[in-house]
Protein backbone atom coordinates (compact mmCIF):
# COMPACT_ATOMS: atom_id res chain seq x y z
CA UNK A 1 0.00 0.00 0.00
CA UNK A 2 0.96 3.68 0.29
CA UNK A 3 2.92 3.02 3.48
CA UNK A 4 5.26 0.57 1.75
CA UNK A 5 5.82 2.91 -1.18
CA UNK A 6 6.49 5.83 1.14
CA UNK A 7 8.99 3.77 3.12
CA UNK A 8 10.73 2.71 -0.08
CA UNK A 9 11.06 6.34 -1.21
CA UNK A 10 12.58 7.37 2.13
CA UNK A 11 15.10 4.52 2.39
CA UNK A 12 16.68 4.95 -1.01
CA UNK A 13 18.08 2.42 -3.50
CA UNK A 14 20.63 0.97 -1.06
CA UNK A 15 17.80 -0.63 0.96
CA UNK A 16 15.46 -3.49 0.19
CA UNK A 17 11.79 -3.40 1.14
CA UNK A 18 9.85 -6.65 1.44
CA UNK A 19 6.07 -6.41 1.26
CA UNK A 20 3.75 -9.32 2.04
CA UNK A 21 0.06 -8.88 1.30
CA UNK A 22 -2.66 -11.24 2.47
CA UNK A 23 -6.32 -10.74 3.31
CA UNK A 24 -5.69 -12.15 6.79
CA UNK A 25 -3.35 -9.18 7.45
CA UNK A 26 -6.04 -6.55 6.84
CA UNK A 27 -6.44 -6.09 10.61
CA UNK A 28 -3.65 -6.46 13.16
CA UNK A 29 -4.12 -9.75 15.01
CA UNK A 30 -0.84 -10.49 16.83
CA UNK A 31 -0.95 -14.27 16.24
CA UNK A 32 -1.51 -13.84 12.50
CA UNK A 33 1.15 -11.14 12.10
CA UNK A 34 3.63 -13.21 14.11
CA UNK A 35 3.10 -16.19 11.83
CA UNK A 36 3.59 -14.06 8.69
CA UNK A 37 6.77 -12.52 10.11
CA UNK A 38 8.07 -15.94 11.19
CA UNK A 39 7.76 -17.21 7.63
CA UNK A 40 9.62 -14.18 6.30
CA UNK A 41 12.30 -14.39 9.00
CA UNK A 42 12.99 -18.06 8.23
CA UNK A 43 13.25 -17.17 4.56
CA UNK A 44 15.37 -14.00 4.87
CA UNK A 45 17.41 -14.94 7.99
CA UNK A 46 17.83 -11.42 9.43
CA UNK A 47 20.13 -10.66 12.36
CA UNK A 48 17.34 -8.75 14.08
CA UNK A 49 13.62 -8.09 13.73
CA UNK A 50 12.31 -4.79 15.10
CA UNK A 51 8.63 -4.62 16.01
CA UNK A 52 6.66 -1.59 17.24
CA UNK A 53 5.10 -1.72 20.70
CA UNK A 54 1.79 -0.02 19.99
CA UNK A 55 -1.53 -0.88 21.62
CA UNK A 56 -2.40 -3.23 18.77
CA UNK A 57 1.02 -4.77 18.06
CA UNK A 58 2.26 -5.29 21.62
CA UNK A 59 2.17 -9.10 21.48
CA UNK A 60 3.57 -9.57 17.97
CA UNK A 61 7.26 -9.59 18.86
CA UNK A 62 7.12 -12.04 21.74
CA UNK A 63 4.92 -14.44 19.76
CA UNK A 64 7.36 -14.16 16.85
CA UNK A 65 10.31 -14.92 19.12
CA UNK A 66 8.51 -17.99 20.48
CA UNK A 67 7.84 -19.25 16.95
CA UNK A 68 11.50 -18.77 15.96
CA UNK A 69 12.97 -20.02 19.24
CA UNK A 70 14.76 -16.67 19.36
CA UNK A 71 15.54 -14.24 22.20
CA UNK A 72 13.27 -11.22 22.61
CA UNK A 73 14.05 -7.86 24.21
CA UNK A 74 11.11 -5.51 24.70
CA UNK A 75 10.77 -1.78 25.40
CA UNK A 76 14.02 -0.86 23.68
CA UNK A 77 15.08 2.80 23.67
CA UNK A 78 18.17 2.21 21.57
CA UNK A 79 19.94 -0.61 19.75
CA UNK A 80 23.57 -0.86 18.68
CA UNK A 81 26.24 -3.41 17.77
CA UNK A 82 29.01 -3.89 20.36
CA UNK A 83 31.89 -6.27 19.64
CA UNK A 84 29.84 -7.89 16.93
CA UNK A 85 26.82 -8.50 19.18
CA UNK A 86 23.49 -6.72 19.17
CA UNK A 87 22.99 -4.75 22.38
CA UNK A 88 19.71 -3.14 23.38
CA UNK A 89 19.10 -0.35 25.86
CA UNK A 90 15.83 -1.47 27.42
CA UNK A 91 13.35 -0.02 29.91
CA UNK A 92 11.85 -2.38 32.48
CA UNK A 93 9.08 -2.28 35.08
CA UNK A 94 7.27 0.70 33.61
CA UNK A 95 10.42 2.83 33.42
CA UNK A 96 11.72 2.11 36.91
CA UNK A 97 14.82 0.30 35.61
CA UNK A 98 16.97 0.86 32.54
CA UNK A 99 19.47 -1.77 31.47
CA UNK A 100 21.66 -2.85 28.56
CA UNK A 101 20.98 -6.34 27.29
CA UNK A 102 23.22 -8.22 24.86
CA UNK A 103 21.38 -10.64 22.58
CA UNK A 104 22.38 -14.24 23.29
CA UNK A 105 21.71 -15.40 19.74
CA UNK A 106 20.49 -14.33 16.31
CA UNK A 107 17.97 -13.52 15.16
CA UNK A 108 16.88 -11.37 18.08
CA UNK A 109 13.41 -9.82 18.21
CA UNK A 110 13.46 -6.24 19.49
CA UNK A 111 10.33 -4.45 20.63
CA UNK A 112 10.73 -0.71 20.06
CA UNK A 113 8.74 1.68 22.23
CA UNK A 114 6.78 4.57 20.67
CA UNK A 115 8.88 7.72 20.29
CA UNK A 116 12.14 5.91 21.12
CA UNK A 117 13.83 7.73 18.24
CA UNK A 118 12.93 10.84 16.29
CA UNK A 119 11.30 10.17 12.95
CA UNK A 120 13.32 11.07 9.87
CA UNK A 121 11.10 13.54 8.05
CA UNK A 122 13.46 13.84 5.06
CA UNK A 123 13.48 11.79 1.91
CA UNK A 124 16.48 10.13 0.35
CA UNK A 125 17.97 11.82 -2.70
CA UNK A 126 18.58 8.35 -4.16
CA UNK A 127 16.05 6.52 -6.31
CA UNK A 128 13.48 4.66 -4.19
CA UNK A 129 14.25 1.19 -2.93
CA UNK A 130 13.00 -1.79 -4.87
CA UNK A 131 9.90 -3.30 -3.28
CA UNK A 132 9.88 -7.11 -3.34
CA UNK A 133 6.34 -8.45 -3.27
CA UNK A 134 6.35 -11.81 -1.49
CA UNK A 135 3.71 -14.26 -0.34
CA UNK A 136 2.98 -15.83 3.02
CA UNK A 137 0.94 -18.96 3.62
CA UNK A 138 -1.79 -18.22 6.14
CA UNK A 139 -4.88 -20.36 6.71
CA UNK A 140 -8.20 -18.77 5.81
CA UNK A 141 -9.78 -19.71 9.14
CA UNK A 142 -7.93 -18.21 12.10
CA UNK A 143 -8.61 -19.20 15.72
CA UNK A 144 -8.47 -15.53 16.75
CA UNK A 145 -10.26 -13.05 14.50
CA UNK A 146 -10.73 -9.30 14.58
CA UNK A 147 -14.41 -8.41 14.98
CA UNK A 148 -14.60 -4.69 15.67
CA UNK A 149 -12.86 -1.79 17.32
CA UNK A 150 -14.96 -0.09 19.97
CA UNK A 151 -14.08 3.51 20.68
CA UNK A 152 -14.00 4.22 24.42
CA UNK A 153 -16.52 6.66 25.78
CA UNK A 154 -15.06 10.14 25.77
CA UNK A 155 -16.37 11.00 29.22
CA UNK A 156 -17.15 14.48 30.42
CA UNK A 157 -13.48 15.60 30.26
CA UNK A 158 -10.83 14.95 27.63
CA UNK A 159 -7.59 14.94 29.64
CA UNK A 160 -5.50 15.02 26.45
CA UNK A 161 -6.73 18.57 25.79
CA UNK A 162 -6.12 20.05 29.25
CA UNK A 163 -3.33 22.53 29.97
CA UNK A 164 -3.13 21.52 33.64
CA UNK A 165 -3.54 18.04 35.12
CA UNK A 166 -3.40 17.14 38.80
CA UNK A 167 -2.46 13.46 38.88
CA UNK A 168 -3.24 11.15 41.77
CA UNK A 169 -2.00 7.63 42.34
CA UNK A 170 -1.95 4.91 44.96
CA UNK A 171 -0.62 7.38 47.52
CA UNK A 172 -3.94 9.27 47.60
CA UNK A 173 -5.05 6.60 50.10
CA UNK A 174 -8.81 6.62 49.67
CA UNK A 175 -11.65 7.84 47.49
CA UNK A 176 -12.42 10.59 50.02
CA UNK A 177 -9.05 12.24 49.33
CA UNK A 178 -9.89 12.74 45.65
CA UNK A 179 -11.78 15.84 46.80
CA UNK A 180 -8.46 17.43 47.85
CA UNK A 181 -7.07 16.88 44.37
CA UNK A 182 -10.25 18.26 42.81
CA UNK A 183 -9.90 21.39 44.94
CA UNK A 184 -6.28 21.86 43.87
CA UNK A 185 -7.16 21.27 40.21
CA UNK A 186 -9.93 23.87 40.38
CA UNK A 187 -7.52 26.41 41.89
CA UNK A 188 -5.02 25.75 39.09
CA UNK A 189 -7.61 25.77 36.31
CA UNK A 190 -7.12 22.10 35.53
CA UNK A 191 -8.69 18.69 36.09
CA UNK A 192 -7.83 15.56 38.02
CA UNK A 193 -6.43 12.44 36.37
CA UNK A 194 -5.23 9.20 37.90
CA UNK A 195 -2.90 6.25 37.50
CA UNK A 196 -4.13 2.71 36.97
CA UNK A 197 -4.62 1.73 40.66
CA UNK A 198 -6.96 4.70 41.15
CA UNK A 199 -8.99 3.81 38.06
CA UNK A 200 -9.04 0.09 38.97
CA UNK A 201 -10.49 1.01 42.36
CA UNK A 202 -13.26 2.95 40.62
CA UNK A 203 -12.29 6.23 42.26
CA UNK A 204 -12.03 7.96 38.88
CA UNK A 205 -13.51 6.96 35.49
CA UNK A 206 -11.36 5.23 32.89
CA UNK A 207 -11.37 8.35 30.73
CA UNK A 208 -9.22 10.01 33.43
CA UNK A 209 -6.37 7.44 33.28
Amino acid sequence: GHGVKDLASQLGAAARVISADHEALAEVVPEVYAEALAQLARRERPAAVLTPLSNVTLGVGTLLAAKLGAPAINFCKNVRVVDGKIEAHAVLYGGKIETKVAAAAEPVVLGIGPGARLADAGRSAEPPAVVDEVTVDLPEAQPIRFKEFIEPEAGEVDITRQDVLVAVGRGIGSRDNIALAEELAAALGGVVCGSRPVIDQGWLPLSRQ
